[in-house]
């Protein structure tokens, strides 16, 4: 096998790690599912530093790494919320904030035939509350070790932090898009 593919494989095994995670949290063995998520996070560390730090870089691990990433983190957050330590709403607002930037980014490259997309800072502060989120709640599945006002008002952050996120993409694409339409108007007539 060829050493670049390294990065891939291994997140390929972060994909197949989901099984053991759902297993062991919908069999009420919390100690044991926080750590393949655990496991899982320290996979996307180690695929990534690979790719980056030997140029691995591939196309597909361009498309398959934040799929990977997404699929940890709404299957997390579905079974936080199967098993009561997150309120479904919540969840539905997780997703609909990743169906509505992967919908605006889809009809935009459908439209204008172009797309830079940038992760911008309130979207990068998003998955890093999305993923404390997640272990802090596995953490307290597993330990029991946390207030529950701590709990709740890392949830209400983590909301609030999303929906700001979700309204800052909006509104930047919005602008790209009037952007775009206004160049196509002036070359056009």
């Amino acid at each position: 096998m060829d050493l670049k593919h390294i990065p891939n494989l291994i997140t390929f095994v972060r994909i197949v790690l989901l099984l053991p995670f759902i297993f062991f949290i919908w069999q009420g063995q919390y100690v044991a599912g926080f750590y393949v998520f655990i496991l899982a996070g320290l996979s996307d560390a180690v695929d990534g530093f690979l790719a980056r730090y030997f140029g691995w870089l591939s196309w597909t691990g361009a498309l398959v790494d934040p799929l990977a990433d997404k699929l940890l983190m709404i299957t997390s957050f579905i079974l936080l919320a199967a098993v009561g330590q997150l309120p479904w709403v919540i969840v539905y607002l997780f997703v609909m904030r990743d169906v509505v930037i992967v919908a605006g980014a889809a009809t935009y490259y459908y439209l204008f035939r172009d797309i830079e997309f940038q992760p911008t800072g309130l979207s990068k502060v998003n998955t890093f509350l999305q993923i404390a989120l997640a272990t802090l709640l596995l953490h307290q599945l597993a330990y029991e070790s946390l207030a529950s006002w701590f709990t709740s008002l890392t949830v209400w952050i983590t909301l609030a932090v999303t929906l700001l996120s979700l309204l800052q993409y909006m509104w930047v694409w919005s602008l790209k898009a009037r952007r775009q339409w206004v160049n196509r108007l002036e070359k056009h007539g």
